[in-house]
């Protein structure tokens, strides 16, 4: 059984996703805002308590982070938090050192901790006025010590400025892989369920590739073996399970290759590709659901064969993996994941 993401809700401008671009973000009805391109932001501290952005759908739940927004064509990062701080708070920074960065997502964020001489909170101006309009966009001061019970994205920033507060870092700045939704981890919350995490378990044996051909309404293709999380799994878990229920084989999960955010019709999926190694089991034994009668009528067949990799068949999906493969099977212990976001056909 598969688990749905915890990401945080809003309702942005209808607008495709992509590696830069701004507010970096997408509405399906009453749905998920997911942070997904190159994003900076603003750390504002003010003795115990820190600026946050809340925002609260109509009859939904009140979730908050960081002041910030997409790195527009032709700005830093920093220039990037300046200005959003500015759009969003009305606050302009005397100084701005640099404070986190993060793997979040299909993304990658940079934030910066901002001094402010005055900060009396001004208009906002920038896109939320409009598009944020009935989500009651506002900007105001949290305890710092409320950040760890309440739900605050992204999370390892949170948990680093509970942590270090104005503390700048005195020598490398650190860098997180943290692919939390704001409520992730919080006691008592039920999370939002609108988003589907999935992993893909990516097996290089001797060049070939192991995958699942299937068939559906007529269509014949290949892709990974992998499928949702269930509660409280890992992607590495999760690719764990999916190859033994859908290969027979046991593997030891490795690194993240890729994290990749896709964008369907009427819904988002955040999907993870983790490098395992054969080291047992028996190829084509699988028992997972996916082999019964009644799953295959309903949803088509599944066949585990080895494709391989100098020659894979253009069905097979996502058509990115043709690319990518060949890289991992090159590196497959990289220092960080990939990450980025595509649509669905």
């Amino acid at each position: 059984m598969g688990h749905t993401t915890r990401l945080e809700r809003s309702r942005a401008p209808d607008r495709r996703l992509g590696e830069r671009q701004r507010p970096g973000a997408r509405t399906y009805g009453d749905c998920v805002r997911v942070f997904v391109y190159r994003r900076a932001g603003a750390v504002v501290i003010d003795g115990e308590k820190v600026l946050l952005a809340s925002m609260q759908p109509p009859g939904e739940r009140k979730w908050w982070h960081f002041p910030g927004g997409g790195i527009e064509e032709g700005e830093t990062p920093r220039e990037a938090a300046e200005r959003e701080l500015f759009e969003e708070a009305g606050l302009r920074p005397q100084e701005m050192r640099e404070y986190l960065r993060a793997g979040v997502h299909g993304g990658e964020h940079h934030y910066f901790l901002a001094r402010c001489d005055d900060l009396a909170l001004g208009d906002i101006t920038g896109p939320e006025r409009e598009y944020a309009a009935d989500q009651n966009f506002h900007l105001e001061w949290v305890p710092v010590a409320d950040l760890h019970r309440l739900p605050v994205f992204p999370r390892c920033l949170a948990e680093y400025v509970a942590e270090h507060g104005a503390e700048p870092p005195n020598t490398q700045v650190p860098w997180f892989e943290d692919d939390r939704g704001s409520w992730d981890g919080i006691p008592g919350e039920t999370m939002p369920e609108h988003i589907r995490t999935s992993a893909r378990a990516v097996i290089v044996d001797d060049g070939r590739v192991a995958a699942i051909q299937r068939t559906r309404d007529g269509e014949e293709y290949y892709t990974l073996p992998g499928g949702g999380l269930d509660d409280a799994e890992t992607p590495e878990e999760a690719a764990r399970r999916e190859a033994r229920e859908e290969l027979g084989l046991e593997v030891e999960p490795g690194a993240k290759l890729a994290v990749v955010v896709v964008q369907f019709d009427d819904r988002v999926a955040l999907q993870t590709y983790v490098a395992c190694e054969i080291i047992g089991g028996s190829f084509g034994d699988g028992t997972g659901e996916e082999f019964t009668e009644e799953r295959q009528r309903a949803h088509g067949t599944y066949r585990p064969v080895w494709l391989d990799v100098s020659e894979l068949p253009s069905s097979l999906k996502p058509a990115w993996l043709h690319e990518r493969l060949a890289r991992w099977v090159a590196d497959p212990a990289p220092q960080r994941p990939e990450r980025f976001c595509e649509s669905a056909d």
